[in-house]
């Protein structure tokens, strides 16, 4: 392509000079010895005859180039898929692997009926936490749920699954009653509509997790870490958050009445329209909560923060905020009339 370009230059540069064109180019006239005179041909005569190889030339190199990149995107894209092939065959001999493993440590080793202490226990500790470091969201999930109905991880766990990396895991309409999950990372994980029946997720990891519409009755979350998590519209009837960080969490519709929250840090929380009804909230931290419309009937409110917590529509039908602070809460005065309300700090805008 460059030497085409060099010989159109040049042939370009004798038409605009045609005395010092050679004069096989015809550019300049010609005399003949019988004294006929042959015109000297003009550029555009020459651009005739280069037009058709100039464009051939021209269509040669744009069908090589587009060829060469159509080979180069197909390549890529088997290279992709041949990357997502191997990895899925990875994920699934890994997955299998470790069934194997532990369908053979409960069928011929006696793992279900081993005691604390005893050495299997750990290699089938080590060998499901490695597993579970390497496995997908999905598979993570297909693992744990296999752990359950297994009878692994019950109220008295063979495996113990401490510390365990089950972060993002697919975890959707799973079956984990009665579950032992204590200090487990469930972080950024899909829990939608899962089935957590008194399961114990004390010192769990659960940030930025998706319950929403999870059933957490008398489940045990004592420490556990659940800011940016969403419980909304979830049943949480009696369960345990004490002590726990639920910063920036939202309960948007949940079911939380007799829950345990003592301490429970709720600042910046969403609660609109959340039952907290005769649930123990003393002492919580709920600065600048949204707790707009909630039911909160007969709750211990007693030393809580709600400073600058937005308190308009809710039910304290009965509610203790005894030694409560607050100070720039959104409240109407009407709203406390059948509350008990001892040595209470508020501010001058419950006028309404």
């Amino acid at each position: 392509m460059p030497l085409l370009l060099i010989g159109i230059g040049i042939i370009a540069f004798w038409a605009l000079n045609p005395d010092i064109a050679p004069t096989w180019t015809g550019f300049n006239k010609v005399v003949q010895a019988n004294g006929e005179v042959i015109p000297a041909k003009n550029l555009w005569d020459w651009l005739n005859l280069l037009i058709v190889p100039l464009a051939i030339s021209i269509g040669i190199w744009w069908l090589n180039r587009t060829e060469k990149k159509t080979e180069r995107e197909l390549a890529q894209e088997k290279a992709e898929l041949d990357k997502k092939l191997a990895e899925h065959n990875l994920q699934e001999t890994t997955l299998q692997s470790y069934l194997d493993h532990m369908t053979q440590l409960l069928l011929e080793n006696g793992l279900r009926n081993s005691k604390d202490g005893d050495e299997i226990r750990s290699i089938a500790r080590s060998r499901t936490l490695t597993t579970l470091r390497i496995l997908d969201p999905i598979r993570k999930g297909l693992l744990l749920q296999f752990l359950r109905e297994a009878d692994l991880i019950g109220e008295h766990p063979v495996i113990n699954l401490k510390w365990a990396d089950l972060h993002e895991a697919y975890l959707e309409k799973s079956n984990l009653f009665g579950a032992t999950l204590k200090s487990v990372n469930f972080s950024k994980s899909k829990m939608v509509l899962a089935y957590l029946f008194k399961a114990n997720l004390s010192g769990a990891n659960l940030n930025g997790a998706n319950l929403q519409g999870a059933r957490l009755i008398q489940a045990n979350l004592h420490l556990a870490n659940l800011s940016e998590a969403s419980f909304n519209n979830a049943d949480l009837t009696e369960a345990d958050l004490s002590f726990s960080n639920a910063k920036s969490a939202s309960f948007s519709g949940a079911h939380l009445p007799r829950v345990n929250l003592q301490r429970i840090n709720l600042s910046r929380a969403n609660l609109t329209g959340a039952d907290l009804s005769n649930s123990d909230l003393s002492m919580a931290i709920l600065e600048g909560a949204d707790l707009s419309g909630a039911i909160l009937c007969g709750a211990n409110l007693r030393g809580a923060n709600l400073f600058r917590a937005n308190l308009l529509r809710a039910n304290f039908d009965g509610a203790d905020l005894s030694l409560a602070n607050m100070t720039e809460a959104k409240i109407l005065k009407e709203q406390l009339s059948t509350a008990k309300v001892i040595a209470t700090t508020t501010s001058e805008f419950m006028k309404g």
